[in-house]
């Protein structure tokens, strides 16, 4: 299995810890093209194809054929999601945590 090496950062602050850090310029890039626009509520970024370090690993890994470990880290994205609009949100809040009982249930 291949290592990956996930720079998780903002996209800015990628960029800049990509530029700086010469070793990472002699490892292999992956690209990849999202077939949908990220999920990640916390932040938004300028552009829409930009992705959540998680949902990035998440497509790298079903690139690589790594489903087992693509479908988990997505669902332990979810269960963040969940857990952080619990803590946010000023509306009536389900503590019943369905996503989380769900992932648990498995």
């Amino acid at each position: 299995m291949p290592l990956f090496i996930f720079l998780d950062a903002s996209w800015r602050e990628a960029r800049r810890i990509y530029r700086k850090s010469e070793y990472l310029h002699h490892l292999p890039v992956v690209s990849i093209q999202p077939e949908k626009i990220s999920e990640y509520v916390m932040r938004k970024s300028e552009h829409e194809q930009h992705l959540a370090t998680c949902e990035v690993a998440s497509l790298v890994f079903q690139e690589f054929g790594l489903i087992l470990a693509s479908d988990e880290l997505q669902s332990w994205f979810e269960v963040f999601k969940e857990s952080y609009m619990l803590s946010k949100t000023r509306e009536k809040r389900d503590f019943s945590r369905p996503i989380l009982n769900q992932y648990l249930s498995k």
